[in-house]
């Protein structure tokens, strides 16, 4: 994977354009971007693929059933696509390649399993669970599962919510956000030693941290510079900090009375993907901003559905 460093976009507060999907994308920004929505309007969440420059969309999850997700993808560098699904009552680990085929269900039980994170080999998947608290409400801890064997390991046992998982892509660590106090924070985890290390301190909440290719930084949203509830909704935008948290988080993309969110890095590390919504829309759209010059941002799906969680495909160029 290329060892690009993604700074210095940690100094740059971006002006996020809200544009129309008319606006031609730069010449040479190719890939692909899955995501969530709704837009086939059958009352459930599917997952989609967007390729890059052509911005033609298909469809990999055909599920049905007003509410049902499909939610918590991630794309891993091997090829299958991990996700969690309400399909069958609660929410439960799947796998699929990005062609659609091959769909298989890595999770099975009563409790839910979220926030699947795929090793970039994609042998192991990683997921927050609720199921193995005994006593006292439910917590979530990390969980790992050996997709060949189908055996388990239980990594975290901590009174604290555990989410929003993502796996480093050199495979040693796993980027979690965990709740402090009534609010999550930023922390990862070493695979080797089982040592976390808290990377953020702040009284908002920091969630979904990912990692740039070459596993330094971490971009994660945050609702840290929002002081004033706007039409009752906290505001997030995002931020960027270096993977052992050594210096404090910078802002990385940030508009009034916007909120965004779900980032995801291109493999070159030259853009960054996110949902993003104005407080007045019922809708959320999918866009693109250039890590280096915050007038580069387009808006890849534009429409009256709710579209969320984009993740760039990772490559080894």
């Amino acid at each position: 994977m290329k060892r690009i460093l993604l700074f210095p976009i940690a100094a740059i507060i971006a002006v996020l354009a809200v544009t129309g999907c008319e606006k031609p994308l730069p010449e040479g920004l190719t890939g692909e971007i899955a995501f969530i929505s709704s837009m086939d309007d059958d009352g459930a969440f599917d997952i989609y693929v967007i390729s890059l420059p052509s911005k033609e969309i298909r469809q990999l999850t055909h599920t049905e059933g007003r509410g049902i997700e499909n939610v918590w993808l991630d794309w891993c560098l091997a090829g299958p696509i991990a996700f969690a699904s309400t399909r069958d009552g609660n929410y439960e680990i799947y796998m699929i390649n990005p062609d659609g085929s091959s769909e298989v269900r890595l999770t099975e039980n009563d409790y839910d399993d979220f926030y699947p994170t795929l090793r970039w080999d994609g042998k192991m998947v990683a997921f927050s669970s609720s199921g193995a608290t005994k006593n006292g409400p439910p917590q979530k801890d990390i969980f790992i599962k050996d997709i060949a064997t189908r055996k388990t390991k239980r990594i975290t046992k901590t009174p604290e919510d555990e989410i929003a998982l993502n796996w480093s892509p050199d495979g040693k660590k796993i980027a979690y956000a965990k709740y402090v106090r009534g609010q999550p924070d930023i922390f990862i985890l070493d695979l080797a030693t089982r040592t976390p290390t808290r990377i953020t301190y702040n009284p908002g909440e920091d969630l979904n941290p990912v990692w740039t290719s070459d596993s330094k930084y971490l971009v994660f949203s945050s609702d840290r510079t929002d002081t004033v509830n706007v039409a009752g909704e906290r505001l997030y935008s995002i931020f960027t900090v270096d993977a052992e948290g050594k210096t404090p988080p910078e802002p990385l993309i940030h508009k009034e009375k916007y909120t965004m969110g779900s980032p995801s890095i291109s493999p070159d590390n030259k853009w960054i993907a996110y949902q993003f919504k104005r407080v007045d829309w019922n809708w959320m759209y999918i866009g693109i901003r250039s890590t280096t010059n915050p007038k580069e941002s387009y808006t890849l799906v534009k429409n009256i559905y709710f579209n969320r969680n984009p993740v760039w495909k990772p490559t080894l160029d």
